[in-house]
């Protein structure tokens, strides 16, 4: 799970980065300050974490119907 969810927040921060420009202080001051906002319960970081998984769970749910023997 943890190599999961290091992957899940590096993918983050290269969209962030490609998108935006580069974070201030790199990878790990963009880790630091999320997991800071994510554990005083910031909605936009919680929104940020919960957000991929959210997603994958939305698609699960509306391509139910289509898959055969479900």
């Amino acid at each position: 799970i943890l190599l999961q969810a290091a992957m899940v927040f590096t993918c983050i921060y290269l969209a962030g980065v490609l998108t935006l420009g580069p974070y201030e202080g790199g990878l790990l001051a963009f880790l630091g300050s999320l997991l800071l906002a994510f554990f005083t319960a910031t909605p936009s970081a919680w929104l940020l974490v919960a957000g991929p998984y959210l997603l994958f769970t939305a698609v699960r749910l509306l391509t139910r119907p289509l898959r055969r023997g479900t």
